[in-house]
């Protein structure tokens, strides 16, 4: 039988609820057999930030992260990769691994602007279906951005409407920075790892 695997990709620095929460909705929602988080590489388009977590640092976060969820898995093939991982290329591996599988592809709703940008985005839409994570609360905004994607690319888009949580990265980073508490926002386990190694302090 034909399995359907969500494919969650990020920098994860740190990963945070609203990654996991993301993905068990379009888990539950798309009745999805498993998702698997792919910590990025070199992505061509975001510069690592200062204050950051190595790769082996992003890794053990993640791992923590997903240790209690059977229907979470990760897979490092980007970390491996010498030159810029571009998304076609992630999708091309993961369509040769997994053969038999429909890929979903999770993106956020700010993916969506400037997917055209992104690098063979014609190829990703052959690749896999797409899954819009709606964060915005006005997300009738978004419907010309999906539906330009469904002309241009021929794509077939999920739009997935989250609850609204006003979590990233960089604004913990940010917060780590100036000695504000992150506890709640993220996994009880990265919390305390992210305390034990002093990640994101500004030191």
């Amino acid at each position: 039988m034909c399995m359907k695997i969500g494919i969650m990709g990020g920098t994860f620095n740190p990963i945070h609820n609203a990654h996991l929460i993301m993905a068990e909705d379009t888990l539950r929602e798309l009745n999805l057999d498993k998702i698997i988080f792919i910590p990025s590489g070199n992505p061509p388009h975001k510069v690592i930030a200062p204050n950051s977590a190595t790769d082996a640092q992003r890794i053990d976060m993640l791992k923590l992260a997903l240790e209690n969820n059977d229907n979470f898995q990760m897979d490092l093939w980007e970390i491996g990769q010498r030159d810029y991982t571009y998304t076609f290329k992630t999708l091309e591996y993961l369509k040769e691994k997994y053969s038999n599988a429909t890929l979903y592809f999770i993106m956020g709703e700010d993916s969506v602007v400037d997917f055209h940008t992104w690098k063979n985005p014609h190829r990703i839409c052959e690749l896999c279906e797409v899954v819009v994570a709606i964060r915005n609360k006005d997300d009738k905004m978004f419907d010309n951005e999906i539906s330009n994607m469904i002309d241009t690319y021929n794509a077939i888009v999920h739009k997935l409407k989250m609850p609204y949580i006003n979590i990233s990265s960089s604004m913990l980073r940010d917060r780590g920075k100036r000695k504000e508490n992150i506890r709640y926002y993220i996994p009880e386990k990265v919390w305390q790892y992210i305390e034990d190694n002093n990640l994101y302090k500004g030191e």
